[in-house]
């Protein structure tokens, strides 16, 4: 470390032509998925069917949440009546009507809210009408196909448009899925290693999608058409919640929706050196990877685990994954991912239900929701959480009879050294030698106790703000040193009360001079591979551990700083901890 100390405020490259499917008695097709256009093509704008609101998803590492949002925003959409108005032996591709085009649509959303990409796919109207003439060509055929040829029955034009463009489905004797998209994100068969249409529909700059769909009738399968090609396919990559997209994704997920095909996708990542590791409760799964396929969205490797992915009839009980995709190059730099997932049974309510007032437990430096590290400091937000204020630097382990006690996955507990407690929120750093799985936190005061399912984890990088809001300006310090030695040093943001604080320039120097930059967080002292730019510029990692003179903080400096920084100015600061990425801060430099 640097010779200062800072106390930061708290507070399948070709599409098929045409399948036949089977006559089975119960069976899904989804052929091959759509592979990516050349360019977008321009279209009308669309009417809004929003969901969730921009980058809005949802709060995985919470199992109350997860749950409630599968009971109460997905599994309706199965109930929603199609009112189909077509006739496929006379051509007619009819409509559907427009609360089960919003259902589908909805549905979508909520597979993305889950992964962590942004949750506002609107309904385009302009292509669902095609859509839908898609699928009337696939049921009248009983083909799957991206290009139909022109003496199919009900050929248009249009519908072949939308055939290039969508994802395409025949069912027979299915369960409830309207516009298939629970079987698209599962992509089974031999045909859909890629996990293609899982990857269009999960698609981060995607914006706008149709739906066209023709009902089982007599003597004919069900077709939908998902258009997923819009004109923002090739947009800038939005915020995600994690820097990559995987299914099933961090955290909880129903286990219904947990599939034998496992992904994580990267941009422009190179996974051809990359190895797969998986655990379940502990225990080593062997994996099967797929083989890579471009040319559905972003760059992807699949496997499939050797065992269902604790969505077996009769299995009720949670199965927690830690998975680790390592050697992945990025950049031109290996990198590694790891994360966990907790496979659960929506049905049963766990020990953090609807009853259970917490609101939000977040890292009290990044201000984000997300597992827990040792020796890490938190924010806890609900009810009823203590009877009075109190406060001690002290950092007791209990403070107006309110105490908060950590369990992990060995059963062993340990209390939370609280710095302060109100009704409304806790403030507190979590215990040390945590062991990594699945925990609980249980809060006791004089009211009573309650307890909440928690996911601990070996690092949680977060960087304090200056703002203390997580983003902005950084609380950090400068250090010039001299070619004689001499130092000067200074804050890199103003001591203006949040939210006023701004980015202080940092002066570079002159010939021979070097300049460091001390950054404090929490949840990192355990990495041990540090990397980080600043705007596109990769920064040297001088030192990164714990702080040592305050419980719970840490430190990693940068520097010396490269000279193509001057003159910029609230230049974001990314850094990764052993693949993990932190929150983002910014500086600026003179």
């Amino acid at each position: 470390m640097l010779g200062f100390r800072y106390w930061p405020v708290i507070g399948l490259s070709v599409a098929v032509l045409a399948q036949p499917v089977a006559n089975f008695a119960q069976q899904i097709d989804l052929g091959s998925p759509p592979v990516a256009p050349r360019a977008a093509i321009k279209h009308a704008p669309a009417p809004i069917n929003r969901l969730y609101e921009p980058n809005q998803w949802i709060d995985t590492t919470n199992r109350s949440e997860v749950r409630s949002a599968y009971l109460n925003d997905f599994m309706p959409t199965l109930d929603v009546p199609i009112e189909w108005t077509g006739d496929v032996a006379a051509g007619n591709a009819g409509d559907t009507s427009m609360a089960y085009k919003q259902a589908v649509i909805r549905r979508v959303n909520w597979f993305r809210a889950m992964a962590g990409v942004p949750a506002r796919i609107m309904l385009n109207l302009e292509f669902s009408a095609k859509a839908q003439q898609a699928a009337l060509m696939m049921a009248a055929n009983k083909k799957l196909s991206h290009f139909p040829p022109t003496d199919w029955l009900h050929y248009t034009a249009d519908g072949a448009e939308a055939a290039s463009k969508s994802n395409i489905c025949l069912t027979f004797n299915q369960p409830p899925d309207p516009g298939c998209v629970a079987g698209y994100i599962e992509d089974s068969g031999a045909g859909n290693s890629a996990v293609g249409h899982r990857r269009w529909i999960l698609n981060p700059p995607t914006r706008e999608m149709g739906t066209g769909d023709v009902p089982q009738t007599a003597g004919n399968w069900a077709a939908n058409s998902l258009w997923v090609f819009d004109d923002h396919l090739f947009d800038p990559r939005p915020l995600t919640r994690d820097d990559f997209v995987a299914w099933p994704p961090p955290g909880y997920v129903p286990r219904e929706v947990v599939y034998d095909r496992w992904s994580l996708g990267f941009p422009n990542a190179d996974f051809s050196g990359a190895t797969i590791t998986m655990e379940a409760n502990g225990q080593m799964v062997n994996v099967m990877a797929e083989p890579l396929a471009a040319g559905f969205g972003e760059n992807t490797i699949v496997w499939i685990p050797d065992k269902p992915a604790g969505n077996g009839a009769g299995d009720t009980g949670d199965v927690s994954y830690r998975v680790t995709v390592a050697n992945v190059m990025v950049g031109g730099a290996p990198r590694s991912f790891t994360y966990e997932v907790t496979a659960f049974d929506p049905n049963v309510a766990g020990a953090d239900g609807p009853e259970f007032p917490i609101e939000g437990l977040i890292s009290a430096a990044s201000v984000q929701a997300g597992p827990i590290a040792s020796e890490s400091w938190l924010d806890l937000y609900g009810t009823n959480l203590a009877t009075g204020d109190a406060w001690d630097p002290a950092l007791l382990n209990s403070l107006g009879g309110t105490t908060v006690t950590f369990t992990d996955s060995t059963q062993t507990e340990r209390p939370a050294r609280l710095h302060f407690v109100t009704p409304l929120r806790i403030q507190f750093l979590s215990p040390a030698g945590m062991a990594e799985g699945p925990g609980t936190i249980r809060i006791t005061n004089p009211l009573g106790s309650k307890t909440a399912a928690i996911q601990i984890v070996r690092l949680r990088p977060a960087i304090f703000a200056a703002n203390t809001n997580g983003k902005g300006p950084a609380a950090g310090i400068w250090l010039r040193v001299a070619p004689d030695s001499s130092r000067t040093s200074g804050f890199t943001a103003s001591a203006d009360p949040a939210p006023n604080s701004v980015n202080v320039p940092i002066d570079l120097g002159g010939a021979g001079d070097q300049v460091f930059v001390s950054f404090f967080g929490s949840g990192l002292r355990s990495a041990a591979n540090v990397q980080c730019t600043i705007g596109s510029v990769t920064a040297p990692v001088a030192s990164s551990g714990a702080q040592g003179q305050f419980p719970g903080l840490d430190q990693f400096d940068l520097g010396p700083m490269p000279g193509e920084l001057r003159g910029r100015v609230n230049t974001e600061v990314k850094c990764t901890f052993d693949g993990v990425s932190a929150n983002t801060v910014t500086l600026s430099f003179q």
